[in-house]
């Protein structure tokens, strides 16, 4: 993930006593949880031989990293900097940070947000209620239910689609709670946007390239395109766009429910693509321009060939297999999966060998089985595996393009049918996200009892704690809440850069410690710095602001 400046920066002050409960950073901040004394993160600038400062940390680190042991001291590299003239960009930069994802979903209460503990999962303060925004628990509405970054900040707003439009809310850490923000997307009912073949194709994807999402779905007269204008407070429609429309036979499940965007070409943008009955039709979007350009399609995936099948055209999605920053396009056959890579110099659509497996007479064809398969990079590597549920548990399956061929990875996960998973309560919320915050991403869906989690390792899985607030008893077993279960980096934290006085001065005296500051605990940081033919300088610089008042 690149690194971000985030403004909402938070981390716990010293008068947090009570609580030992390794928590991830978006789950202390916003449940204020005690945090002992010794966990806080002791930090110093200090200088090697090579004129490079580094800021050090003992004890445990709060952030969006993976927690150690809170009675196991640590000692690490928190950001380094070389001193030398014209070589210094920021004092302190932001920096790389291992994220983990949150839990998400509409419930009784309304839509709400779970932190992940080191040992258990902790619901955040502050619910939507979708109610009170005149939004009923109808499928044309729960259904549509998603996750952006609209601003580019790292941090995910919510939005859905009301009878007059889609709104979206932000999460205010300092206020914790949702803040709605102005306007909507005229997606209402009053102009057709009810119907199935509309609002299903609801989504959000960086499709112009500049690190924020936009909202995009398609209509009667084709695709309609919307972003967050954050200078102006506003939605913005965005020019271009009315391919796929009913009037070219889109409006039929076949087509429009595989509308969806990937990065297939590796521009760092997301790419738009859809199946129709002569294979797989492709746009990029040129921002300049405004206009969407047509791409290379894929002839294969065509009607004539048998894949206007249910079990076939919605398993079709992208993943990146090769680890090459491209994403693959795949989809269940009757004979395993068919897989094409885009060969973005050649400008057009090369096959990687077909997995034998998932196969109709094998039983795949039934939807409690081809509706799990999805993708996951369980490894860490930046290579996806596919991941499905069979008659007897969850497997993983991963190519290797060393060798040019797929293998099934030893082990499963219990979530057989003989376990209650082939209710579709159960099956149907099979998904991955990284919540350890390791950098590999973990396989969860919902049983009976709760959001159950496993995390690849070795050769088998490893069941992680249970997200008992998702169970049946909770009215998780009706489908205007489990279908929208997600587990997504909903809220971000990076550290606040500073400039340094000059390039090539030299430091002393550098400490961080913590400070009640415009009536919040601050993490300050404060070093002498001595430029040369300048009286010496004291720097203090804000490293962390928290959500707990003092005086």
């Amino acid at each position: 993930m690149k690194a971000v400046t985030n403004r909402r920066s938070r981390l716990l002050p010293p008068n947090m006593q009570s609580q030992r409960s390794s928590l991830s950073l978006v789950a202390l901040v916003a449940l204020g949880v005690v945090v002992p004394a010794d966990a806080l993160p002791e930090l110093s600038i200090r200088l090697d031989g090579n004129r490079k400062a580094a800021m050090h940390f003992t004890g445990r680190l709060l952030g969006n990293r993976r927690l150690t042991d809170p009675f196991e001291p640590v000692h690490g590299v928190f950001g380094s900097y070389d001193l030398a003239p014209q070589a210094l960009p920021q004092f302190f930069r932001s920096v790389d940070s291992i994220v983990e994802s949150e839990a998400l979903a509409n419930t009784p209460d309304g839509v709400v947000v779970w932190g992940r503990a080191k040992n258990r999962w902790i619901r955040l303060p502050g619910a939507i209620s979708l109610r009170q925004e005149g939004i009923p628990n109808l499928p044309q509405y729960f259904s549509t239910l998603h996750t952006a970054d609209l601003a580019g900040d790292k941090n995910l707003e919510v939005f859905a689609r009301g009878p007059f439009g889609v709104v979206a809310w932000t999460y205010d850490i300092a206020k914790r709670k949702w803040a709605r923000l102005p306007g909507e997307i005229p997606w209402s009912d009053e102009l057709g946007w009810g119907q199935e073949a509309y609002y299903s194709t609801i989504q959000a994807a960086d499709v112009a390239g500049d690190a924020k999402d936009e909202i995009l779905a398609r209509g009667a007269g084709g695709i309609d395109v919307w972003n967050w204008d954050l200078a102006n407070n506003r939605w913005r429609h965005l020019p271009g766009g009315g391919m796929m429309p009913d009037a070219a036979g889109y409006g039929s499940p076949v087509y429009y429910s595989t509308i969806q965007t990937a990065d297939i070409t590796g521009d760092s943008k997301n790419e738009l693509f859809c199946r129709n009955s002569r294979g797989v039709e492709m746009w990029r979007y040129d921002d300049a321009t405004g206009a969407w350009v047509d791409l290379p399609s894929l002839p294969d995936f065509t009607d004539v060939d048998g894949w206007a099948a249910p079990e076939f055209y919605v398993t079709m999605q992208a993943a990146d297999f090769v680890g090459d920053d491209k994403r693959e396009v795949f989809c269940r056959s009757s004979t395993g999966l068919t897989c094409y890579q885009f060969d973005s110099a050649a400008n057009v659509w090369v096959g990687l060998p077909s997995f034998k497996g998932l196969r109709s007479d094998q039983g795949w064809g039934l939807p409690r089985y081809y509706l799990t398969i999805t993708t996951a990079d369980v490894w860490g590597d930046s290579k996806a595996e596919v991941i499905a549920r069979g008659e007897a548990g969850v497997y993983a399956i991963r190519f290797d393009p060393t060798n040019n061929a797929w293998e099934v990875l030893p082990g499963g996960i219990p979530w057989g049918d003989s376990q209650g998973w082939g209710s579709a309560a159960q099956y149907s919320t099979i998904q991955a996200a990284d919540i350890t915050g390791d950098g590999k991403q973990e396989i969860l869906g919902r049983s009976t009892s709760g959001l159950e989690a496993y995390q690849r390792v070795g050769d088998d899985w490893m069941r992680l704690n249970l997200l008992d607030s998702m169970s049946d008893a909770d009215s998780f077993g009706d489908a205007k809440f489990y279908s929208t279960i997600q587990v997504k980096d909903v809220i971000s934290v990076e550290m606040e850069p500073g400039q340094p006085p000059c390039s090539d001065g030299t430091v002393s005296g550098t400490d961080a410690h913590w400070a009640c500051k415009d009536g919040y605990w601050t993490l300050l940081q404060t070093s002498r710095w001595m430029c040369p033919g300048q009286p010496q300088k004291t720097i203090e610089t804000v490293l962390f602001v928290s959500a707990e008042i003092c005086e």
